[in-house]
Formats: structure tokens, sequence, C-alpha cells
């Protein structure tokens, strides 16, 4: 991670363009305290960024990708979004229930109005389709059990988290269905509210 010293050079530097990639490793964490100094100059140049953030959107690490797209392109003109069109239509046809990088491409790419939701329709139903799939899988009896998983949880935390280790230990496998349900709910929610809000425009 870039320390205090190398980005205060950097940020004050008329050599800026030749330190982008490092910058833009910057902000591989957002909770890094610096990280929204890098985010406000790099948005200052975004025309100059986006040659390097093409070659990030389309890289494993899908929370970097995240950062990518809520902290930079959501807030570029429609030009410098055309820049990585490619990319975002990329991540956007592939599943991401955990970041969520799919959804957040669509809403960019609707959003500055670069593709239409007639141009999306059949891919976002086809994600409506999977995470309904995933989501009937679970058992009513199931869903209970995730609830009072969580009722008992948020009842240690409040009490004695000392007991948290063994609960986890105790209901390892139960939790991690629970989880799954957790994410692929949460994606669901997520991809409604996509669909609400562009639906009308079909």
């Amino acid at each position: 991670m870039i320390n205090d010293a190398r980005l205060e050079f950097i940020l004050s530097s008329r050599e800026y363009l030749q330190h982008l990639p490092e910058l833009l490793e910057g902000i591989q964490d957002i909770n890094w305290p610096k990280a929204y100094r890098i985010v406000e100059f790099l948005n200052k140049h975004d025309v100059e960024v986006a040659p390097h953030v093409k070659t990030i959107l389309l890289t494993e690490d899908t929370v970097w990708r995240y950062w990518m797209l809520t902290e930079l392109v959501s807030k570029w003109s429609k030009n410098t979004v055309e820049i990585v069109k490619s990319e975002l239509l990329v991540i956007a046809d592939v599943l991401d229930i955990y970041e969520e990088t799919d959804l957040e491409s669509l809403k960019i790419l609707l959003t500055k109005e670069i593709v239409d939701w007639p141009d999306v329709r059949s891919l976002v139903v086809a994600k409506e389709e999977t995470i309904h799939s995933g989501l009937s899988g679970f058992t009513t009896e199931q869903i209970e059990e995730f609830k009072e998983l969580e009722k008992l949880r948020q009842e240690i935390i409040q009490t004695d988290t000392s007991l948290i280790l063994r609960f986890v230990e105790e209901n390892e496998q139960a939790l991690k269905k629970k989880d799954k349900y957790a994410t692929l709910s949460n994606y669901f929610v997520s991809l409604e509210e996509l669909k609400n809000k562009h639906i009308s425009t079909e």
C-alpha cells in the first residue's frame, strides 16, 4: 500500500500520469484513510485514468473492481464511461452475488444511457431466474432456523461475546447455509431495485 509520504509526492508531481497505476492500487481498500484523497484526485483526471481502469475491471479482484465502479466509473461523464463500455458489458454478463459488480456495471450503463433497458432486459431476467432457483432450494424450515440462529447471534453479541466462537463452531454448517441464503436474498433485492427503476422505460 502506498504510504503517506509517497502519496503526497505523487499528488504534487507534474509527472502524475506515470504514477496512475500506483494511485489506483491505493484504492484497493477504500477504508484506508487516504483512499478518498486518491479518488478525488483520479476523478479530476478521468480521461487519463480510464485506460488503466480498463485493465483493473477485468482482474479477478472483485472487491477492487467494485471500488473502481462505485468510486470512479459511476462518477465519470458518459463520454469517459464509453472508454470502458466493453469491460462493463463483460462484467454485467457474469453473475456476481457477492460484490454485485454485475449490477453496478448495469446500473452505470443504464444511468449514463449507454444502453437502454430493452437491451439488457433478457440478461436481467436470466439473473432473476438463477437467483429464484437458488432461493427455492431453501425450505421454510431452514429459513426459520436461520432466523433463530440470527436471533441467538444477536443475543450473544449483546450479552456475552466470549460465546460467539462456540456458537459458530456448533452451528458451522447451518451458518454457511444461512450466509448463502442471505447473499442470494440481498442480491435479489438489489436486482429488483435495478429492475423497478428502469422497467418503466421499456
